[in-house]
């Protein structure tokens, strides 16, 4: 149990990563902007509650669509598809 806590902190700290990644291709004039997103992103009190007590299939699935607009906005299709077929796999209901 304690692993998955840990993959799962990791994961969202790749959702920071991936925030910071989509800013620069976004406002590439715009440096700033990069750290100023991810630190929304790791600050947000959604996020913040998915890494509280137990794992949450949530956690992976945000990180996965990150990396799916990242992909995408690289032309990246085969890891656009990956990373969406990952992202659905993680629906809890």
């Amino acid at each position: 149990a304690r692993a998955l806590l840990v993959a799962q902190s990791v994961a969202i700290a790749a959702g920071g990563l991936l925030v910071a990644r989509i800013a620069t291709l976004a406002m590439p004039a715009r440096p700033w902007a990069a750290a100023a997103f991810a630190l929304a992103w790791l600050l947000h009190p959604a996020v913040q509650n998915l890494n509280l007590d137990h794992a949450h299939p949530d956690a992976f699935a945000s990180t996965l669509l990150l990396a799916c607009v990242v992909a995408l906005r690289g032309g990246h299709t085969a890891a656009f598809a990956a990373a969406a077929a990952l992202a659905m796999s993680c629906k809890e209901d």
